[in-house]
């Protein structure tokens, strides 16, 4: 049954008619580079996890770094020590 024929509402489903997709005139876009980004993903995580491991801490004043350090030190201690966590 063509889908302009009328047909009771109740046997309608529209997921039965089907269409073909346009063309996608960009279908091209990005696959240079994602196509790099794949084949350099896992020297890529590698060379990422180095600079994060690397970071040091250089916003604010030196005063709140300390404290921001004083923080994380007492923290890291006493999940560690005191509540035995990994």
């Amino acid at each position: 049954m063509a889908p302009t024929e009328a047909m009771d509402p109740d046997d309608f489903n529209s997921s039965d008619v089907e269409f073909e997709e346009a063309p996608k005139p960009f279908a091209n876009a990005g696959r240079a580079s994602v196509q790099a980004m794949i084949e350099n993903a896992t020297a890529d995580r590698i060379a990422s996890k180095q600079f994060v491991k690397q970071l040091s801490d250089v916003r604010g004043s030196r005063q709140t770094q300390y404290l921001r350090t004083l923080w994380a030190t007492r923290f890291e201690a006493y999940y560690g020590d005191t509540l035995k966590m990994e």
